[in-house]
């Protein structure tokens, strides 16, 4: 969990850098997470929402997706693994349990990466999957590739990549304390579908649909 607390802090800072009314609001969401409940933002994106002519324009970057860790350049597994620099990548079995790693490379050197997964490897999400959807979640960018907005154009071209395929619409999530996220996956083309609270003492789980049952809208 230090990943977490070091990520915290540095939305406290980064609020705090904003003015003091960014910096209370912070605050208050991310108290609410850590001492009374977590709220998981739900969202979803259809292939008719996401721009075909979309392009990244840095000829230096490059996507892929690989499928194992033994694929990463052996200085790149050092730097994840690395309990020092407390990079939040994901699980070292997530490949067991069915994700999938798409990754950002600039100039041959990892720079982001985020994972994915089927519906039918995703029964646990916050909601139903519909069997042509994929969840999309976990994107790490590298701390010296921040400020490049590496996530979305990771995102992005993926998601290109999977509508080829066949894949109709795509989920994640994220913490209500994540601001930062929050606004990237807007950016995305996303759109907010409902919430799910987990209370810390109880760890009951209820989840909010923003959409009326009998319209959906």
């Amino acid at each position: 969990m230090r990943f977490l607390r070091k990520y915290k802090f540095q939305l406290l800072r980064g609020a705090l850098q904003r003015g003091f009314i960014t910096f209370i609001r912070q605050a208050y969401v991310i108290a609410l997470d850590s001492m009374v409940r977590q709220k998981h933002l739900v969202f979803r994106a259809t292939h008719e929402d996401i721009p075909r002519g979309f392009q990244q324009k840095d000829s230096t970057l490059s996507f892929r997706e690989i499928s194992s860790w033994k694929e990463l350049r052996e200085d790149d597994r050092k730097r994840l693994f690395d309990p020092q620099q407390a990079i939040d990548f994901g699980g070292v079995d997530w490949f067991d349990q069915g994700w999938r790693l798409w990754i950002g490379e600039i100039d041959g050197r990892l720079a982001v990466l985020g994972w994915w997964r089927g519906a039918k490897q995703s029964r646990d999400f916050f909601c139903s999957l519909p069997e042509d959807a994929e969840l999309l979640g976990h994107v790490t960018t590298l701390p010296d590739s921040r400020g490049l907005g590496l996530h979305v154009m990771l995102w992005v071209t993926f998601m290109q990549e999977r509508i080829k395929v066949g894949v109709n619409s795509f989920y994640t999530n994220c913490r209500e304390y994540n601001i930062p996220s929050h606004r990237n996956i807007l950016r995305m083309w996303y759109c907010c579908i409902g919430y799910c609270t987990v209370n810390k003492y109880t760890g009951h789980r209820k989840w909010h649909s923003l959409f009326d049952k009998e319209t959906g809208v």
